[in-house]
């Protein structure tokens, strides 16, 4: 799979450092993620059964993947790992 250049330094900034909304941030801490890494390495299966998911959050969390050209990495992980 074929990154885009810096894209390890996205992954592991801080979720409050991207940009984000307010309630994406507050939703993400509640989830446990402080990073991109962590909620791209879940894939989106297990994201959706997580206590507490949301889809607007995860709206705006594909939203934003697909801004830094990071989609694949949620969609490549089949689901239920």
């Amino acid at each position: 799979m074929d990154l885009q250049p810096n894209a390890d330094d996205t992954l592991l900034k801080p979720i409050d450092e991207l940009g984000t909304s307010l309630e994406f941030i507050k939703k993400s801490q509640e989830l446990g993620f402080s990073n991109l890494k962590e909620i791209t390495s879940k894939g989106w299966g297990e994201l959706q059964r997580l206590p507490g998911f949301e889809y607007g959050w995860f709206n705006e969390l594909v939203k934003l993947l697909e801004h830094y050209q990071l989609l694949q990495l949620l969609e490549d992980l089949p689901d239920g790992k």
